[in-house]
């Protein structure tokens, strides 16, 4: 028989602050709702991820689970998002 450990695959998220999320996730929706071109969005998007995000893979977990939370995105946009460049 194999006994559970119940580790969490997405790592500890209880550190993470809330007020820090939810800055991130303003400012997302913004650069999301901008009147760009989709290139322009895709460009800013990825652009403040690697600024603020991809060094900090459970606080970029938790602001993508609000986003999705809150109806501004899903995952799989988001993702289109993040693949989305200027041919």
């Amino acid at each position: 028989m194999i006994e559970q450990l119940g580790i969490d695959p997405r790592g500890d998220l209880s550190q993470v602050e809330p007020e820090v999320v939810e800055s991130h996730v303003h400012m997302l929706a913004y650069i999301l709702t901008a009147d760009l071109d989709e290139f322009e969005i895709a460009d800013d998007l990825r652009a403040y991820v690697k600024a603020y995000l991809i060094e900090q893979p459970e606080l970029y977990m938790c602001v993508l689970d609000k986003l999705v939370a809150d109806k501004t995105t899903t995952k799989a946009i988001w993702r289109k998002w993040l693949e989305t460049y200027r041919d």
